[in-house]
């Protein structure tokens, strides 16, 4: 359905001549279903030829603005008013508190006042009774030494040897890989299950298990090593070349299990 300012738009477009020949479509369709329309448009149409047509506006092309004013009035008259939103509790609930103040005021002191008495009817109990624990508590506190020493004293069980815990072997490691194929620092050729390393921290010959690898967890043995393999960084070998480069950079956990087998 097409609005009413729009309908109102394309009468004064027409009236004006101002209209595609797309709005003139629409026009002459809304005024074979619209008699109404279609009186309103003839009868401005006359108006304005009269006018023009009259010696009064004779240097004018265009009707005054007070004639474009009365149109725009009459639009604006028929065109539908916007629905009055309704505001909702909460808003008049507000807005009457903003209105008085002093009501304000009061509401608040009574909000107050009922969650104090809904604390205190829910808590008072419980106030009660850590009020004659701690009564009890400090009569028990007040007896007499000699009847404590009455008491038979219990025996304190022998204390239990500590087992130290062992020390964590896991330790956090960024791992690579190379695909490089050659004899390693350890005199053998490379091959899978070999990984490169700082000697200072794996030392050559070392066997480590890798974990946080994806298929590449696993154990692994020290055989090689590298001007850019520092600290706590291993490079692990893998023979093909683009498994290699996609595997990146990871942070993996490296434990070590010991020396190499024979």
């Amino acid at each position: 359905m097409t609005d009413r300012v729009d309908i109102d738009a394309l009468l004064i477009g027409a009236l004006y001549g101002e209209l595609t020949p797309a709005d003139e479509a629409r026009l002459t369709a809304h005024l074979e279903s619209h008699p109404a329309d279609r009186t309103a448009l003839a009868d401005l149409t006359r108006t304005r030829a009269a006018v023009r047509e009259s010696r009064i506006l004779a240097v004018q092309l265009e009707p005054p603005q007070s004639v474009s004013a009365l149109l725009l009035q009459e639009a604006a008259r028929r065109a539908p008013r916007p629905p009055r939103e309704e505001s909702s509790w909460f808003h008049r609930f507000t807005r009457s508190f903003m209105a008085h103040p002093a009501l304000a005021a009061a509401m608040t002191c009574v909000i107050v006042a009922g969650v104090a008495g809904t604390l205190y009817v829910r808590h008072g109990a419980k106030l009660a009774e850590d009020s004659a624990s701690r009564e009890i508590a400090g009569g028990a506190a007040s007896q007499p030494r000699s009847e404590a020493a009455a008491e038979p004293a219990t025996q304190a069980p022998p204390p239990v040897a500590s087992i130290p815990s062992p020390t964590p072997t896991k330790q956090r490691f960024t791992a690579t890989a190379f695909s490089v194929e050659g004899r390693t620092a350890s005199g053998r050729e490379t091959r899978p299950g070999m990984v490169a390393a700082d000697p200072k921290v794996l030392p050559l010959g070392s066997r480590i298990r890798v974990s946080g690898a994806g298929q590449y967890s696993g154990e692994y043995t020290v055989a090689d090593t590298g001007r850019s393999i520092k600290g706590h960084d291993i490079d692990i070998f893998i023979a093909d070349d683009a498994e290699a480069k996609r595997f990146g950079r990871r942070t993996v956990e490296v434990e070590v299990l010991g020396s190499a087998r024979r």
